[in-house]
């Protein structure tokens, strides 16, 4: 069964903007430092009409069948910082994409921020990635990170995957998204619910040129950072980051330049990743120090 939930993230008001940040950064620090979310290669994309008004929409069905099995969890110790030697477990969302194991997160779920916010950097270790119904997972490791882009790049390395072919989101064939046009999201949700596959709907509410070219959601697209969003031909458009401003625009208490969860268009995701596979940094490379990954 699909499911349509309405992501807090997305709210969209002038006066609740800063706030949500605030209160975001706060929910992630606090949880790190204390108890510390297409096409795909086996299943062509056809183009699907929208569903009018009332009717049902064909491409929750399609979408949950075809990105489901890419949408993967990513569990690891976070130690340094705040957490010491001992560190804290944490368990975040991933998508497959690529066919030999490597799989794309938030950089900023995984502690990407605690640097920028003075608690100092994060290295994961002991990391898996639970595929399905999986509850023991596979070995990987943390093969880089750009912060800039809010990316973050994990290899299964695990000898039990070896010569075994994933199923992806290809992200080399991707679509386009302009003002007004519809937008998907697919996420799993918690444990506690099975792990049932949701899918939201909305549209594109911007294209911004600054500082990048970003897709900005509507409010009713459910955001899940490191995870694909698809236009209404079912094609991967690309994956929700975080973007924050310089620390010069957040300065002064006006919290501007953070607008909730943007789209970095899949091109980007692409040569970005390109660029992470030819230059690997160590997992524990600080969070907004520059990297092979985020050089041009």
């Amino acid at each position: 069964m699909n499911l349509c939930r309405r992501s807090m993230m997305n709210a969209r008001t002038p006066k609740t903007r800063g706030a949500t940040f605030a209160l975001t950064l706060a929910a992630t620090a606090g949880l790190l430092a204390a108890t510390v979310a297409l096409p795909v290669s086996a299943a062509p994309a056809m183009p699907v009409a929208a569903a009018a008004d009332g009717a049902n929409d064909p491409m929750f069905a399609r979408l949950s069948g075809q990105v489901g099995p890419a949408l993967v969890k990513v569990k690891m110790i976070l130690k340094g910082g705040m957490m010491g030697d001992q560190g804290r477990e944490i368990e975040v969302e991933g998508t497959m994409i690529e066919s030999d194991g490597l799989v794309l997160v938030s950089n900023a779920l995984i502690g990407g921020m605690m640097a920028r916010m003075g608690r100092g950097a994060l290295t994961p270790t002991d990391v898996k990635v639970l595929i399905g119904d999986d509850t023991e997972g596979l070995t990987a490791r943390v093969l880089a990170r750009d912060s800039e882009l809010d990316l973050a790049w994990v290899k299964i390395d695990d000898a039990k995957a070896k010569g075994q072919t994933f199923t992806h989101v290809d992200l080399t064939s991707s679509g386009q998204a302009a003002q007004g046009d519809r937008l998907y999201s697919v996420s799993r949700m918690g444990k506690f619910f099975g792990q049932a596959l949701a899918v939201s709907e909305g549209r594109c509410s911007a294209v911004t040129s600054k500082p990048r070219k970003l897709i900005v959601p509507s409010a009713t697209v459910m955001a899940n950072y490191g995870q694909p969003a698809f236009n209404g031909d079912g094609k991967c458009v690309g994956v929700f980051v975080v973007q924050l401003p310089e620390d010069d625009d957040m300065s002064g208490g006006q919290g501007q330049g953070f607008e909730g969860p943007m789209i970095l268009p899949a091109s980007e995701v692409v040569a970005a990743t390109k660029r992470a596979k030819e230059a690997p940094q160590p997992a524990e490379e600080p969070a907004g120090d520059a990297t092979p990954a985020e050089k041009e």
